[in-house]
């Protein structure tokens, strides 16, 4: 990690270290210099708690500042001993003191809630979920149009403004969507369906079969605009809906559910869907864990909780629901001893992944190739639905980006057994897969999308899934952010399946060794998983539990009593 030359006392301490970042630093300074409190201790605060955004905390828990999320810029988990962290209680009276730092009716840039530093902006938007959903929890329950069903998912959505369904993979989450959607469209006529991205609207449409609502993404549900450029859907312009049901809640994060329930109509009842076991969003807030947590009731008018969990798995039976459950748990014992005698679904290579390469694993090799000869084929003859789909036959997956656990590492490693003779894998050719790492509006491309190049009597153009099962081609050169899609980040295969996955995992001292990683990457798969890395390894990673700060349960729990 880069270090901050200008970075002085126990900012400049604290960045050799490898517990701040540039942006962390330079932020850091310029709000003291900017708000003229140029104290080391209130600037290492500042520092830290846009550290804990960066993140994914929502705020720094002075309290606990020592203990430290995982960093996904970094490569190895930061030595913080000997570092001269400010004992607590004195830290927090001079952060209480510093003209930059107010309370929760305050402008200015940081509020301090308790022992938790939160920035403004953080605290507006936790403060926006904990009023709407207390808004709702205290309403007067909505009007049932039938009868109980004797579905709790289907009654609780009939008998309170909010619902939330929990489970694991294959527990039937989608199938109870379907089931609400059933039940509920002839007396409640405008439902809508979203999800964090295109690929998890496309499974929940695929769930819902035709005649039904057709889900879409979440931001083109609110009608983004484009970065910085808002939603056109708000409290001034709210959603026309009667039902709205969100699958994938893991995936959002705590700006984007406050501008959610900022678009709902008071009388719109919400059902929020996901698996809490899954990596929370890459931006601040764990939106779903904290629900969870909260243990609060579904109304103030009922003793019903507002979790409903399911536990019975239908789908994945053998090795891989088992071994999904046992890493869920956080049992390495029994998750290895799982894999050791698996059916065939699952292999762990028990080997470093810095020291091999696709050559020797020659069973990965072949698996890839054959994937990617299915794309480049359909591509060749046009056929965007077969090429598109044959993008789902298999995907290896990083935690890192960099490095030789890293994406960009093994990207190449496939690229040099996928790419067509004379062909460079960033040039254009039949079957190249990319990524759209940019939200495009315009074109109708969100950041996630992934397309394939194929051959099209206009010439070679750029085709991408669209809503309704469709497709639409684009100019090659029409995107700005595309990445060749050899390879991917765990965090961005979220809310996508593949029928089969090969895991890289890191090594026991990347800050990216953490159970949620684990689980998400392997729950991709549907039929066959691959671990490339050590039985240790794989224990680290199911063993350490994430460390994301957030106050919104404690909030909920104080606001919905």
């Amino acid at each position: 990690m880069s270090q901050a030359i200008a970075a002085t006392g126990l900012l400049r301490d604290f960045d050799e270290a490898g517990v701040l970042g540039l942006a962390d630093v330079h932020l850091a300074r310029t709000l003291g210099l900017l708000g003229g409190d140029t104290s080391p201790t209130v600037a290492l605060a500042a520092a830290l708690t846009l550290r804990a955004w960066r993140t994914g905390s929502t705020c720094l828990d002075i309290e606990h500042a020592d203990t430290l999320g995982a960093d996904p810029d970094a490569e190895v988990t930061p030595d913080i001993s000997g570092l001269g962290w400010p004992a607590p209680g004195a830290w927090l009276a001079e952060l209480r003191a510093s003209p930059l730092i107010g309370d929760a009716n305050s402008n200015r840039p940081l509020c301090l809630d308790g022992h938790h530093l939160y920035l403004r902006r953080t605290w507006q938007a936790q403060s926006a979920v904990v009023a709407a959903m207390a808004a709702r929890w205290a309403a007067t329950p909505p009007a049932r149009p039938i009868g109980p069903v004797g579905d709790p998912v289907v009654d609780a959505v009939l008998s309170r403004w909010t619902s939330v369904l929990t489970g694991g993979p294959g527990t039937g989450k989608t199938t109870a969507i379907a089931h609400v959607v059933e039940c509920l469209s002839p007396v409640l006529p405008h439902i809508a369906l979203a999800a964090p991205t295109g690929k998890a609207a496309a499974r929940m449409a695929q769930t819902l079969g035709p005649g039904a609502p057709a889900p879409t993404t979440i931001h083109r549900l609110l009608g983004a605009r484009g970065p910085g450029r808002g939603y056109r859907h708000d409290a001034l312009n709210p959603l026309a809906a009667d039902l709205l049901i969100i699958d994938e809640l893991s995936m959002v994060s705590l700006p984007l559910m406050a501008t959610l329930l900022a678009a709902l109509r008071p009388s719109c009842r919400l059902l929020l869907v996901g698996d809490p076991g899954q990596l929370a969003s890459i931006e601040a807030g764990a939106v779903l864990a904290d629900l969870v947590s909260a243990g609060v009731t579904g109304s103030a008018h009922d003793d019903a909780p507002l979790v409903h969990h399911l536990t019975h798995i239908y789908r994945h039976e053998g090795s891989l629901a088992k071994l999904s459950a046992a890493v869920a748990a956080g049992d390495a014992v029994s998750a290895l001893a799982i894999i050791d005698q698996s059916d065939g679904s699952i292999i762990l290579e028990d080997a470093d992944a810095a020291g091999l390469d696709i050559g020797s694993l020659p069973g990965l090799a072949t698996t890839i190739r054959d994937a990617a000869s299915v794309v480049q084929q359909a591509a060749q003859l046009g056929d965007c639905g077969t090429a598109l789909n044959g993008l789902d036959a298999h995907r290896l997956l990083c935690a890192h980006r960099f490095g030789p656990y890293g994406v960009a590492t093994w990207a190449r490693q496939v690229a040099s057994i996928t790419t067509p003779p004379r062909q460079r894998p960033t040039s254009w050719w039949p079957g190249r897969a990319v990524l759209a790492t940019a939200t495009t509006p315009d074109l109708g491309v969100l950041s996630g999308d992934q397309g394939v190049a194929v051959s099209t009597p206009a010439g070679l153009r750029l085709a991408f899934e669209a809503e309704g099962g469709t497709f639409k081609t684009l100019p090659v050169n029409a995107l700005p952010g595309l990445a060749t899609l050899d390879s991917m980040t765990v965090h961005k295969s979220q809310g996508s399946e593949f029928a089969a996955v090969t895991v890289v995992i890191p090594p026991v001292t990347s800050p990216l060794s953490i159970r949620p990683l684990l689980y998400t990457a392997m729950t991709r798969a549907r039929k066959r998983l691959h671990l490339v890395g050590t039985r240790e390894q794989f224990s680290q990673a199911v063993t350490t539990a994430p460390h994301r700060v957030s106050g919104l349960a404690d909030a909920l729990r104080a606001a919905l009593r």
